[in-house]
C-alpha cells in the first residue's frame, strides 16, 4: 500500500474513533441528565401534571411523550426502489435516504406513527392515551381542495397522507438528504407538488424565503400550513403576518415545545392576527433540549379563523 493510502486511511479510522467517542459520550452525558431529570419529577406534586407525573413514576424514566400506549403497528410492509429504502403507509410509497438501514427505516415509521401520531387527528384512532405531537384536532383539520403547505416536510408524512385531498401539496425542505426522497416520495402527485429547497424567512435570498413569496403564486380557497422547523417557529410566523391576514381560509399547526416560551410566543402572534387557537392534547418533555422548570411543554398550537367548517 502506498504511503499516501495509508496516510489516508489511519487519519479515517482516527476520525471514525473520535467520532465513535463523541457520540458515546453524548449519549452518557444524555442519559445522565434524564437520571437526574426523573429523580427531580418523582418528587413533584405540581396538580397540572398529575397524569405525566404517575406516568413517569410507573415506567420509572422520563418519557418525551408521557402517555402510555393503547395500541402498536402490528407490521411495517417495507422495500427498495433504486437503492433508497420506503414504508408503505396506506398504500402510498414513503421513502428514506438511501443511507438508511432497514431496521433503521422502520423504527423512525414507528415512531412517527406511535408516539408523534403525525397521520393521526387528535382523539381519533391514536396510538397514545392523549397525542401532544398531533397537527389535526379540535377546529384545525385538512380539508377536501386545500393547499396543504409543509413547513420542515422532512420525510414528508405529514403531506403524503394528505396527498389524495390536497389541491396543491408545497413542501419547505432544506436539508440535501431528504431532496431524493422527497421526490420519490411525492412522484405519483407530480402534477400538484412543489419542492422549495430553502428555509423559510423574513426575507428573498438564495437559500431562504418568505412564505407569501412562494404561496402567492399557488392559488387556493383554503390553505393548512403545518410547521415544525427545530425553535424558528415564532420568527417565521412573524414574519409571516401579511399571509395570515391573506381573505382565505388559512389554518395552521405549529410545534411549540422546541424553545421555553414558544407557545405563549405563538399564541399571542395569532390572536393579534385575529385567529383563534388551541392546544393539541396533553403535554411534552422533550429531554433531549435544554429544560427548564415545570419542564412539560405544550407541543403544537393550532390556529383558525371563525369560519364553519366544511361538511
Amino acid at each position: 500500500m502506498k504511503p499516501l493510502s495509508l496516510l489516508k486511511n489511519f487519519a479515517n479510522l482516527f476520525r471514525y474513533d473520535i467520532l465513535s467517542e463523541l457520540n458515546d459520550c453524548q449519549r452518557q452525558l444524555q442519559e445522565q441528565s434524564n437520571r437526574i431529570l426523573y429523580l427531580e419529577l418523582v418528587h413533584s406534586s405540581d396538580p397540572r401534571f398529575r397524569e405525566e407525573l404517575d406516568y413517569i413514576r410507573s415506567i420509572g424514566q422520563v418519557a418525551i411523550f408521557p402517555y402510555p400506549s393503547i395500541r402498536k403497528l402490528e407490521t411495517v410492509e417495507s422495500g427498495h426502489e433504486g437503492r433508497f429504502p420506503y414504508v408503505l403507509h396506506r398504500g402510498k410509497r414513503l421513502f428514506f435516504p438511501k443511507s438508511w438501514t432497514p431496521a433503521r427505516v422502520e423504527s423512525a415509521y414507528r415512531v412517527f406513527i406511535e408516539k408523534e401520531n403525525i397521520a393521526s387527528v387528535s382523539g381519533e384512532n391514536g396510538f397514545l392515551a392523549k397525542t401532544p405531537h398531533a397537527y389535526q384536532g379540535g377546529e384545525v383539520c385538512i380539508k377536501e381542495g386545500d393547499v396543504v403547505v409543509d413547513v420542515g416536510a422532512a420525510e414528508g408524512l405529514f403531506s403524503l397522507d394528505a396527498a389524495d385531498r390536497a389541491s396543491r401539496i408545497v413542501l419547505f425542505e432544506n436539508d440535501p438528504q431528504w431532496f431524493a426522497p422527497l421526490e420519490r416520495t411525492f412522484a405519483p402527485w407530480a402534477d400538484k407538488t412543489f419542492i422549495v429547497r430553502k428555509t423559510v424567512g423574513d426575507r428573498d435570498t438564495r437559500h431562504s424565503v418568505r412564505l407569501a413569496s412562494i404561496l402567492r403564486d399557488i392559488p387556493g380557497n383554503g390553505y393548512f400550513v403545518k410547521m415544525d422547523i427545530e425553535g424558528a417557529e415564532v420568527p417565521v410566523v412573524s414574519a409571516s403576518r401579511d399571509f395570515l391576514h391573506w381573505d382565505k381560509d388559512i389554518r395552521l399547526a405549529c410545534c411549540t415545545y422546541h424553545n421555553a416560551g414558544d407557545a405563549e410566543a405563538l399564541e399571542c402572534l395569532f390572536r393579534e392576527a385575529g385567529y383563534f387557537t388551541e392546544f393539541s392534547d396533553g403535554w411534552m418533555l422533550p429531554t433531549a433540549r435544554h429544560l427548564s422548570p415545570p419542564y412539560f411543554r405544550r407541543g403544537v398550537i393550532r390556529a383558525y379563523r371563525n369560519r364553519p367548517q366544511a361538511g
